[in-house]
């Protein structure tokens, strides 16, 4: 799992605000989910406090599609990004620790900055 170097999370905070009045992410694991069985989903966030169920679920959907679809292992990255309260101060929710990235630029943005 790739993670958000904590000198460029306030570049990610500015594109999740314009992601959110795009609408282009999903809030929650449902959320997140229902986008990827409609593959939608180009990256996953996941906030560094998630708990070890949720990730192992998100993982586990991550990786079946992948295979389902016969997709490279690795081509919905997953990446940890600084923690639920904070994520959730940002898109406006009391705490969030999954977020589906489903616009391909915004993605890109934010994997470039996880490299």
């Amino acid at each position: 799992m790739m993670r958000i170097p904590e000198e460029k999370e306030q570049n990610v905070f500015g594109l999740l605000g314009l992601a959110r009045r795009a609408r282009a992410i999903t809030i929650g694991m449902d959320a997140t989910l229902a986008a990827l069985t409609k593959a939608t989903v180009k990256t996953i966030l996941v906030a560094n406090d998630i708990g070890k169920n949720s990730l192992k679920r998100i993982s586990k959907n991550v990786d079946t599609l992948e295979t389902d679809r016969n997709l490279e292992k690795g081509s919905i990255p997953l990446i940890a990004f600084s923690d639920a309260e904070q994520l959730g101060r940002i898109l406006k929710k009391e705490t969030v620790s999954i977020i589906g990235i489903i616009d391909e630029g915004f993605a890109q943005g934010i994997l470039k900055l996880a490299k």
